[in-house]
């Protein structure tokens, strides 16, 4: 396993145990053709988004599509609209326009968008 803040986006310390077992979703996921969801929870402040940076410049790297979105405690979105947002972001979005117009009728029945997705 390379060292922790690789690929020239930032310098992770103290960071090695979670960024080891997000890393190892990716290359799992490269090496089985399988998907693999990583979520980063934490305090304000705590370098969750510097992770996720590295974490997506690794995918990216490793030839995949990559989206993100984010979800904050004080948001008042509808449920399922970060995930939403996740496949429209980015310069290749992970959902066409017509899928995401398809998917985006369920945003309040989580159950559904979830299973459409």
């Amino acid at each position: 396993m390379r060292s922790v803040g690789f690929v020239g986006v930032h310098v992770l310390r103290g960071r090695a145990e979670p960024m080891s077992s997000a890393l190892h979703v990716v290359h799992r996921a490269k090496r089985s053709g399988l998907g693999g969801i990583i979520l980063i929870t934490g305090e304000a402040g705590i370098g969750k988004t510097a992770a996720l940076d590295t974490v997506r410049a690794e995918a990216a790297s490793a030839g995949f599509v990559v989206g993100m979105s984010k979800a904050d405690e004080g948001d008042h979105v509808s449920p399922g609209m970060p995930l939403l947002l996740a496949l429209r972001s980015g310069r290749t979005p992970l959902a066409s326009s017509k899928a995401f117009d398809d998917v985006n009728t369920l945003v309040d029945q989580p159950l559904l968008l979830i299973d459409r997705v």
